[in-house]
């Protein structure tokens, strides 16, 4: 099952979206992150305008796409605080995608 992995940007920094991302893979998942988005919207951008820089609304819409792809989606701890997770969550649900929560993966809450 492809997983996209959705939590505040600050969890990132801490190593939990590639813990979880390690998680789901020796689970037999595939995982999908923000940051592996990041850097096909970003490679995209240099392909296309080399001067352009993408913007916020250029990465959301990535992800989004990204994540509409995905069989389900993994709420890490503290996804409520994160504007971006809340809109993941909402969209998911309006789909019809399942929502894991991080406790599924035995993730600490950090």
């Amino acid at each position: 099952m492809t997983v996209y992995i959705s939590g505040p940007a600050e969890r990132s920094r801490n190593g939990l979206f590639a813990e979880a991302a390690e998680k789901l893979l020796a689970s037999g998942h595939v995982p999908v992150t923000p940051a592996d988005t990041a850097a096909e919207v970003e490679n995209e951008f240099i392909s296309r305008w080399p001067c352009a820089v993408p913007g916020y609304g250029d990465y959301l819409k990535a992800e989004l796409m990204r994540m509409l792809d995905c069989s389900a989606v993994l709420m890490l701890p503290g996804w409520e605080r994160s504007r971006e997770a809340r809109l993941e969550r909402m969209i998911a649900e309006a789909v019809g995608i399942k929502i894991m929560n991080g406790q599924e993966l035995n993730t600490p809450d950090r």
